[in-house]
Parts: structure tokens; sequence; C-alpha cells
């Protein structure tokens, strides 16, 4: 995300209120790292005390770009400032999946490719270990032929993720 302030929007699915809040990106805005994961972290308290807490964290990188050692440690310190706990409830987007797919690579191909770094931190998301949850791809621009917006594209898969 670009933004420099949270937002949030929602989607409602016949058995469902997707509630999507959008944080700056820990590496956007122009601001200074710390600036951006304190106002996460404010944000997410805050929410927490008003609407009863949140289900997921969502993570979200490009397909397209490298993973960098910027969003590693941008990722570590939010760890550090959330818990290690926060891990659990954690789910990897990656945008433009339609590349992706247009190579015929499926999301445990684009991981086992993945930086050794990555690779380290996709493990301890859900119970960690083996057993973490595969990343989402998500087309950032789906064909006019699937009849459906990029929210009701991303929405199936993260409803799925935040109810396992």
């Amino acid at each position: 995300s670009s933004s420099s302030s949270s937002s949030s929007s929602s989607m409602t699915t016949p058995s469902t209120i997707l509630r999507v809040i959008d944080t700056p990106g820990t590496c956007d805005s122009g601001a200074l790292l710390d600036d951006n994961l304190r106002r996460i972290s404010d944000f997410l308290a805050s929410t927490t005390e008003v609407d009863g807490g949140v289900d997921a964290l969502v993570f979200v990188l490009s397909a397209a770009n490298r993973f960098t050692q910027e969003e590693a440690v941008a990722m570590e310190r939010l760890v550090a400032r959330l818990g290690e706990g926060v891990l659990r409830h954690t789910i990897c987007v990656f945008t433009r999946g339609e590349e992706l797919a247009r190579e015929e690579t499926d999301a445990l191909e684009f991981v086992e490719s993945a930086p050794a770094t990555l690779k380290q931190l996709l493990r301890r998301f859900g119970d960690g270990g083996d057993d973490a949850p595969l990343p989402i791809l998500v087309e950032n621009f789906p064909s006019a032929a699937c009849g459906r917006s990029r929210a009701e594209t991303a929405a199936a898969p993260l409803l799925a993720a935040v109810r396992e």
C-alpha cells in the first residue's frame, strides 16, 4: 500500500462480512520505518478495542519483484512490536499472480524458488514449519471474461484462509 494513513472498506458475501483495513506499507509512503510500524500497531490496537480484534494480518508482496532485505527487516520489526504470535494469524498474499499463471507457476513452485529469507519467514506463518499455509496469489487485473472485480477475485481465497 502506498497510503500514509489507515483506512478500511467492507465487502459482504452471503455468509460473511470481510473488512479490509489498509495500513501504510512498512516500506511505503516515504516515512521512516519506525513511524509506519507505530502507525500500524496503534491502528491495530485501536481496532482491537473498538471491534473486538483482527482475524488476520495480510502480508502483501508483489510476485513480480524480488523480496528485499528492507522488507525482511520491516516484517521482523513488526513482529518484534506485535509479538511472535501475530505470525499464527498472518496470511501472505502475492499480487500480480496473473504473471505467474502465464508462466504456469503455482504458489508452491513460487515459494520453492523464493530467496531463503522469504522462505524462512513464510515457514513461521500459521502453525509454522512444513504446515505453514501457502501464499495466496491474487491477480491485479482479472480478465474481463471472469466478470469479477479484483476485490471479488481476492475475497474467496482470503476468506478461506481466515476461516482455517
